[in-house]
């Protein structure tokens, strides 16, 4: 080459970029700006939202889902209550207590036995006295126990027999049972007119119930009955 030509001197050589990418990594960094976020489908595409505003999201629901779909929420309910006093009520119809009846034959009674004692003139009779017990409650009863007391009231009121009846005696619902009484009873005159006291126990859901019945009857000792005793 001469000294006096002045063609710049063009070397072909690659520039070296290496240099110049490791500076630009150098001079720039990533942060994550939504650090902190949850999931959101739409939200502008981001699909993120920061959890701050979670709560104020509003989920779009299709008009063909089962969700909106009424329940019927207040049938059920109304159908609950409605059950409820149904059975309610039917539990006080059918556990209220009811009345127990005791009920017996006013007709002469014609005893099957007599003893007479001549020393004393006095007559022992002894004769089977019927009682009807009438259950009206919608439960079994139970009769524990049955007492009658024979009261003598043509002169004077005084006892002249009693007996009492220990035989457990169920009655079942709306029914009745009959109680049988063999008694004795001692008196000093031909034609005895008595006043009859009965009383039973009665036992029926958990608890005990007395029930009593009074009734005067006519009890023949002569050898001569009337006809009409046995027609009653």
């Amino acid at each position: 080459m001469e000294m006096g030509d002045k063609t710049p001197i063009v070397r072909n050589e690659q520039p070296n970029t290496s240099d110049a990418i490791i500076e630009a990594d150098q001079s720039f960094y990533y942060e994550e700006f939504m650090e902190g976020s949850v999931p959101c489908p739409s939200c502008d595409g981001a699909g993120r939202i920061p959890k701050e505003q979670e709560k104020q999201l509003v989920a779009l629901i299709p008009l063909t889902d089962k969700r909106l779909k009424p329940r019927r929420t207040t049938l059920w309910v109304l159908s609950a209550v409605s059950a409820s006093l149904l059975t309610w009520a039917l539990c006080i119809f059918f556990l209220i207590p009811r009345s127990i009846v005791v009920s017996s034959d006013d007709s002469s009674i014609v005893p099957y036995a007599a003893y007479v004692n001549e020393s004393q003139p006095t007559v022992k009779l002894s004769f089977l006295k019927y009682l009807n017990v009438t259950n009206f409650n919608f439960v079994t009863i139970s009769v524990v126990n049955a007492s009658m007391v024979s009261i003598y009231i043509l002169d004077s009121r005084r006892v002249v027999g009693q007996t009492t009846n220990l035989t457990h005696v169920i009655v079942p619902l709306r029914s009745t049972r009959t109680i049988v009484f063999n008694t004795t009873i001692t008196f000093d005159s031909e034609l005895l007119v008595y006043e009859v006291l009965v009383t039973i126990t009665s036992n029926y859901l958990g608890h005990s119930e007395q029930t009593s019945v009074s009734n005067n009857q006519q009890l023949y000792c002569s050898n001569q009955i009337p006809d009409d005793i046995y027609a009653k």
